[in-house]
């Protein structure tokens, strides 16, 4: 079962959120700067972690993210 977190990204002034995808103990995925909101990371790792998610389906789980569930 694959295991997701927050990870965070700062360049100078900025903080950005992602996630970091974990099987086995290893990194499989990284994904940074998907968001400057801790809170929507938040819940979207949550919610991963709630579900059996196959990393075949995870690009989409992101995309969907940015494109359709992001607020601005």
């Amino acid at each position: 079962m694959l295991l997701f977190r927050i990870n965070t990204y700062s360049n100078n002034a900025n903080i950005s959120y992602g996630i970091d995808v974990i099987d086995k103990e290893r990194t499989v995925r990284q994904y940074a700067n998907l968001s400057d909101n801790a809170e929507e990371i938040k819940k979207l790792v949550i919610l991963c972690n709630s579900l059996d998610i196959e990393e075949c389906h995870i690009d989409d789980i992101v995309e969907d993210f940015l494109t359709d569930f992001k607020t601005y």
